[in-house]
């Protein structure tokens, strides 16, 4: 079938499935109503083959300022109609060390 492949990719299946939570409940978190949608996709780069992931929300967004806040250590986001009350700001950090 044209547009399909076999491609392998070694990988940490548990450390997978955390990150894809923690992408899930942050914009879950963040998304009143609306959708929130996981794509994935690989790709061949320098004969690496790469899997990229990409989370689509319909949520409140973040202000350019607080953007560079999103993935630090105890670096949430407040603003004026979505407080995050429900987490420390731990779950985008650990996703990006376990990507590194």
């Amino acid at each position: 079938m044209k547009g399909i492949s076999n491609t392998v990719i070694i990988h940490d299946e548990q450390r997978i499935q955390q990150v894809l939570l923690n992408l899930q409940s942050n914009a879950l978190k963040f998304t009143e109503m609306g959708s929130v949608t996981i794509r994935g996709k690989t790709y061949v780069d320098n004969n690496e083959t790469n899997l990229e992931l990409e989370v689509i929300d319909t949520g409140a967004g973040i202000k350019d300022k607080d953007k560079d806040k999103l993935f630090k250590l105890f670096g949430y986001i407040e603003d004026e109609q979505h407080m995050n009350v429900h987490g420390i700001g731990l779950g985008l950090n650990i996703s990006k060390r376990i990507l590194e």
